[in-house]
């Protein structure tokens, strides 16, 4: 019977990347999505992007920081007139950065080679996975793992997209750390004092999500070895990768400031951070657990998510029914259960993203296996075995069906639409009247870049949001601009307004006129360094930007 059951693991684990890469394949014909488009505009090496990004390589790095380079940005336009000049949004990802530029020699115009790349390295994943699985549970149980690890829903959004292949990276490169370690500790492989810390770094500088393989690191030093000594000696090299490579990565400019809740830093934002963990640490935990997707999660409003918040902490006490037993008899299960706990953490500087649960999932996937050992073993009372019959149907038969349906993502027409309606020649000066989301200017650069379209010399979106726009022209180069609705660009703004408040960008100077009651813009005046009428004007309209013509001298236009 044992060795039956022995035969059937080593089929399972074949079955498991078979099926994981069959799950996957779809992908290739997605096409390309947002910052994918950023990605290759950036390595395309366009004039027009060169003053913003000088660096093939350093594709990751969309601003840092610093004044020139931010202000660069500004009077191109990538970054609209009201962007706080202190923000950074930098990550140091030379790994990645360089599988990307693979993407462009080999085969630029050619994206579904670029997912195949994404597909073999989830393959390669699910390879590194099953090895971490059956170092630290045998055969069988490794076997079961690795096939709900590949049937994570979570994991689609890491491989259908190019530009979150730093995901998939960092989980190989980090699991491939954890699997050296274990094998340094338990068997007395020297080598692995060297190696597995080089591998660690090689994740953090593929993904700052590769964090999480500390956690794990972590997780087996208090769980499986056996005194603080050995707990010291075994943390100390990881410690000293983490500790040089944040010291380099902040001294490089790289980080994050200014641009929460999408990104946080838990070192110069640790109050935020502390928020966003408390916030968002449980609904990821039940995202994993129980197939909702995380993005959902995140877009409730706040009343709903205040429940759904506490309805997470209810099902997370629920899972503790069928772990606790298993974390008492057994200290591979308090390891995977403390494991993928800690990996919840980095991943909430974060907005939710269900690319980000790649490392939780590793424990995760663990445990699960376990309690289905426990179902085939009959150990569970009856409350238990109905919760794990739950847990395994959703991650058997439920999730795929979602992986499967999330691995096609339509190539982005909207944005190739948007950027294709702006119609421009080098070196125009290009204004935008109105657009519900600046975010989508910013993207048509990068779309213009790789489509090899000419870029403007400068652009200005005057207003972002849905709302009207009131435009009163005072003279033959200054207009006076009003909202009247919602303002959705005021997100990035780190510091308040201040009334009079002056703006100097190339062509143009901003004065912030009138305030709202909350300290945002309600009234600017443009003044143009040429009269209006020899710039480039648009609004927006039906999804796509149209020709527009300012008001004459004296005269107001509501813009809607």
């Amino acid at each position: 019977m044992r060795l039956e059951v022995q035969t059937l693991g080593r089929w399972l684990l074949p079955v498991a990347f078979l099926v994981g890469v069959a799950l996957a394949l779809p992908s290739i014909n997605s096409g390309l999505w947002a910052d994918d488009y950023v990605i290759l505009g950036i390595l395309s090496g366009s004039d027009g992007m060169l003053a913003g990004y000088p660096s093939r390589l350093d594709v990751f790095n969309f601003f840092d920081g610093d004044h020139e380079r931010t202000q660069r940005l500004l009077d191109l336009g990538v970054l609209p007139w009201w962007t706080d000049p202190h923000i950074k949004m930098g990550f140091w990802r030379p790994v990645a950065a360089l599988s990307h530029w693979v993407d462009t020699v080999a085969w630029r115009d050619s994206p579904g080679l670029m997912h195949l790349q994404n597909v073999l390295w989830f393959g390669l994943l699910i390879a590194v996975t099953a090895h971490a699985y059956q170092r630290f549970m045998g055969l069988v149980p490794a076997a079961i793992a690795t096939l709900f690890y590949v049937l994570g829903a979570a994991h689609a959004g890491a491989v259908s997209w190019i530009s979150a292949r730093n995901q998939l990276l960092g989980a190989i490169l980090g699991t491939a750390a954890l699997v050296l370690h274990d094998r340094w500790r338990r068997d007395g492989w020297r080598a692995g004092v060297f190696v597995a810390p080089a591998c660690l770094g090689l994740a953090l500088l593929s993904a700052e999500n590769a964090v999480g393989a500390i956690a794990y690191l972590f997780a087996h030093a208090v769980c499986l070895e056996h005194s603080w000594r050995r707990r010291l000696t075994a943390m100390t090299p990881y410690a000293m990768v983490a500790v040089a490579w944040q010291l380099i990565y902040v001294r490089l400019g790289y980080g994050v400031f200014g641009v929460g809740p999408a990104y946080l830093s838990p070192i110069s934002e640790p109050l935020l951070f502390a928020g966003a963990l408390i916030k968002n640490g449980p609904t990821m935990v039940l995202a994993q657990w129980t197939g909702f997707s995380a993005e959902a999660l995140a877009e409730l409003t706040p009343r709903v998510a205040s429940v759904g918040w506490f309805v997470a902490l209810l099902a997370i006490a629920t899972l503790a029914v069928p772990l606790v037993p298993l974390f008492r008899r057994r200290p591979v299960s308090r390891f995977w259960g403390f494991g993928h706990i800690l990996a919840i953490v980095p991943i909430c500087a974060a907005m939710p993203q269900q690319r980000y649960l790649l490392f939780v999932s590793l424990g995760a996937m663990g445990l699960l296996a376990q309690l289905a050992r426990g179902l085939c073993e009959r150990e569970w009372r009856w409350p238990a075995t109905v919760l794990a019959c739950a847990l395994v149907i959703v991650h058997r038969v439920v999730s795929p069906v979602r992986f499967a349906q999330s691995a096609v993502v339509l190539n982005d027409v909207t944005l190739e639409r948007v950027s294709d309606s702006l119609v421009t020649e080098p070196g125009q000066f290009t204004i935008i009247v109105d657009t519900p989301s600046a975010v989508t200017v910013s993207f048509s650069f990068f779309v213009r870049a790789y489509k090899g379209h000419p870029i403007p010399k400068h652009t200005r979106v005057l207003s972002s949001g849905d709302g009207p726009v009131s435009m009163y022209r005072m003279d033959a180069r200054s207009v006076l601009v009003q909202w009247q609705g919602r303002q959705e660009h005021m997100r990035f703004r780190t510091r308040p307004f201040a009334l009079h408040e002056r703006i100097r960008l190339a062509g143009t100077d901003i004065e912030i006129t009138r305030l709202t009651e909350r300290g945002w813009p309600a009234e600017v005046l443009f003044r143009f360094d040429v009269e209006a009428e020899t710039l480039n004007w648009f609004r927006w309209e039906r999804g796509a930007f149209i020709a527009f013509r300012p008001p004459a001298i004296g005269e107001t236009m509501v813009v809607r």
